[in-house]
């Protein structure tokens, strides 16, 4: 029984040493459901799925801060988007609190799509891991809080909002988002996921960074690891400062973890 679990917990601490250069979350009471994939050394896209309709929006956001509910909103980066049928928007916004937001200087996010079908607005974008926005976006080369928000009134026109009232639904994913290591990984992938058709629940390669436990129905998150291999024509490319910290980091934490457990 103890070696047993020695085991656990050895494939626990190796488990979150991981980078998670993708992974999905699924909130089935809330039904929500966030699917990220690195597709090259310094971009990720995202998939985002939630409740909407033609009056509201939702949105993506990421915190340094852990924040449990609306009302903590503050020096949130976060991505707005909306569909009437006749008009989209996707954007790339600044929260300083929550009662504020403002449209980015820098409109950082590309291949945004925004789709409404029956009562779920599907959203995919594309943004840098480290921006070249140094005020309004946050870096995901460093653990991040992911939160997302939906059942929101749009004020204004589609086409160019003027404001946002507060939404109603709210959630936070489990653990942090945490992309570090992806930038050592040459080009894991050369097509950028379709936001059209059914949602994909495959196991992907994703490890967790646990945050505080946050209880919101039934939740779901894959996590398994892969090995990146690119076509015989690609040229390597890395990142080997913050990356390559962070795997040693990572491989230290293991080996104290070896020793702690044969300790014991």
């Amino acid at each position: 029984m103890q070696g047993l679990l020695k085991l656990f917990l050895l494939a626990g601490l190796f488990t979150i040493s991981l980078a998670q250069c993708s992974g999905n979350f699924t909130n089935e009471t809330q039904q929500v459901t966030i699917d990220w994939t690195v597709i090259d050394s310094n971009t990720v896209n995202f998939i985002y799925t939630a409740p909407s309709t033609d009056t509201q929006y939702t949105a993506l956001a990421f915190s340094s801060q852990l924040i449990t509910s609306v009302g903590e909103l503050a020096n949130v980066d976060a991505v707005y988007a909306g569909d009437n049928g006749a008009d989209f928007f996707v954007q790339d916004r600044w929260v300083p609190n929550a009662l504020s937001n403002q449209l980015d200087t820098e409109q950082n996010l590309q291949n945004t799509n925004a789709s409404l079908s029956g009562d779920f607005l599907t959203v995919n974008f594309t943004r840098p891991i480290i921006s070249p926005d140094k005020n309004q976006d946050l870096d995901l080369n460093m653990c991040q809080y992911v939160i997302y928000v939906f059942n929101g009134a749009v004020i204004g026109s589609f086409s160019s909002p003027t404001g946002f009232n507060i939404p109603s639904g709210f959630g936070l994913l489990p653990m942090q988002l945490c992309l570090q290591n992806c930038q050592d990984v040459s080009s894991l992938s050369t097509t950028i996921p379709s936001s059209t058709g059914t949602m994909s629940t495959t196991t992907i390669s994703t490890s967790v960074q646990s945050s505080s436990s946050i209880s919101s129905g039934s939740i779901s998150v894959s996590a398994t690891t892969a090995t990146a291999t690119p076509t015989p024509t690609a040229t390597a490319t890395s990142t080997p400062s913050g990356a390559s910290a962070g795997m040693l980091a990572s491989v230290l934490l293991i080996m104290i973890a070896v020793a702690i457990v044969l300790y014991v």
